[in-house]
């Protein structure tokens, strides 16, 4: 009940809940943005960081530890800019996340959700955030192009197709 004796239909947040943070590991740098949910859930970027520092590779792709001693500060000072302690969810798209990521995903959910108090914590390929950022749920198709460039489509009902994205494999 709220202080008027009414029942709320709306769950009350987390400490930090009401905050979210993305991250984008390109082949060039890692970019960093902290935003607040409004009542609607919009989200309003409040901090942003960039390090441009290349992302490095090793025998299991993309080298974790590397990024994690570039993220990890660049996180520390995003929220400190933010004024955030913590957030409700971490969202990070990694380039060769698909292909190169096999270390990525073994290593990186521990620190980041430690050091950065997330409730929730999503890795997932740049195309796949590109593509979540731009369209949600609908059938369509994104091209991103950075460093290296990737397709990524579906039309949601006979599966995904992908062009390209191998990055230095085969020379975007």
């Amino acid at each position: 009940m709220d202080r008027s004796g009414r029942t709320s239909t709306v769950a009350p947040r987390a400490v930090g809940g009401d905050r979210v943070v993305g991250v984008d590991v390109g082949g060039t740098g890692i970019r960093t943005a902290l935003a607040r949910l409004d009542v609607q859930g919009r989200p309003r970027v409040v901090a942003q960081v960039q390090r441009p520092v290349p992302t490095r590779t090793g025998p299991r792709g993309i080298d974790a530890a590397a990024l994690l001693e570039t993220l990890l500060p660049a996180l520390d000072v995003l929220l400190r800019r933010g004024g955030a302690r913590s957030v409700e969810a971490l969202a990070v798209g990694a380039t060769g996340m698909a292909s190169l990521g096999e270390d990525l995903a073994e290593r990186l959910p521990g620190p980041l959700a430690e050091r950065i108090g997330a409730r929730h914590l999503v890795l997932a390929a740049d195309a796949v955030a590109a593509y979540a950022g731009a369209l949600g749920a609908r059938p369509g198709v994104v091209v991103a192009a950075g460093t290296g460039m990737i397709a990524l489509g579906t039309d949601m009902t006979t599966g995904w197709r992908r062009a390209d994205g191998w990055g230095h494999l085969l020379g975007d």
